[in-house]
């Protein structure tokens, strides 16, 4: 199916996009703006210290974050997470492509979805979830594992949500994935831009979705929205100087959803993107892919 696409007027972003500009020294989608450490040395972007961290990925405490409450329906509140993700975070992948678009990035050889079904070390029948934000340049590939065990009983609400979104439509899913944006470090520019409220992903970004009994990939289309693309022209020259958080759920939308659970979070820091890993070589054509399992 195509993505949805969806349109969000913000009359300041040009402006924005060039004081970003301004602050980092370089110009809008440039990948020149690299701190020091930005060698040229390309390799995997790696976990790292949630603290200092440089070109490096780590979890920030989920209890920064606030979620729709128990009673979120009736008195509008919300309260500050302190579960723990429901899925587990295992890799984080920054890369640049000289073959256009990494869509279906887990069908990619070369990619760690894929490397790590080929391996030994996942456990046997395990899934994933892979967020893939996709530009036509660089892509940031967040890859989970789902333990259903870890959830089903201790948390049933969360389950029913989890298996209704993986059968559901993509209008379904798109009305229910949120993120919930927190700038830790960077410019002003780029708190304006991204802002740190929740946000419906499907109202933002257009989205694709490969899934099979081993993964669900969604793929986010950075170019299916001014703003969306907005964001990438000022995150982009920016990302040497960055410190992004980001929790990720499904946000409950009746009184049996909630409180609300994060399945995951994610802090990317100090990006050094000339380092980012190349990807040289097109997927193979991958199988048809369904949306049930």
């Amino acid at each position: 199916t195509h993505p949805r696409r969806m349109m969000d007027g913000v009359p300041v972003i040009g402006r924005l996009s060039r004081f970003a500009s301004s602050v980092t020294g370089v110009g809008s989608g440039s990948a020149d703006a690299e701190s020091p450490e930005g060698s040229g040395v390309r390799g995997e972007f790696a976990r790292g210290p949630n603290d200092a961290g440089v070109n490096c990925f780590s979890e920030p405490p989920v209890d920064k974050f606030s979620v729709r409450g128990p009673g979120y329906l009736a008195d509008a509140k919300k309260v500050l997470h302190t579960r723990a993700p429901a899925f587990t975070l295992l890799d984080v992948d920054i890369v640049e492509s000289t073959v256009g678009r990494l869509d279906h990035f887990a069908a990619h050889p070369e990619s760690f979805p894929a490397r790590r079904m080929r391996g030994a070390e996942a456990p046997p029948g395990e899934f994933l979830l892979v967020i893939n934000f996709v530009t036509d340049r660089y892509g940031m590939i967040i890859t989970y594992a789902v333990d259903e065990a870890k959830f089903r009983d201790s948390d049933p609400a969360f389950a029913r949500l989890w298996k209704a979104f993986l059968s559901g439509s993509d209008e379904y899913r798109a009305a229910r994935l949120k993120v919930i944006p927190n700038i830790v470090e960077g410019p002003w520019a780029v708190r304006k831009v991204i802002g740190e409220r929740p946000a419906i992903m499907g109202k933002k970004l257009g989205f694709t979705y490969h899934q099979t009994d081993r993964y669900l990939e969604i793929d986010c289309d950075t170019a299916s929205t001014r703003a969306a693309g907005v964001i990438v022209e000022v995150v982009v020259p920016a990302a040497s100087h960055l410190v992004i958080d980001q929790a990720f759920l499904l946000e409950g939308q009746h009184e049996s959803e909630l409180p609300e659970r994060i399945f995951g979070t994610v802090r990317v820091s100090r990006m050094a993107l000339r380092q980012s890993r190349l990807i040289t070589t097109p997927a193979p054509t991958p199988p048809p892919t369904t949306n049930t399992r």
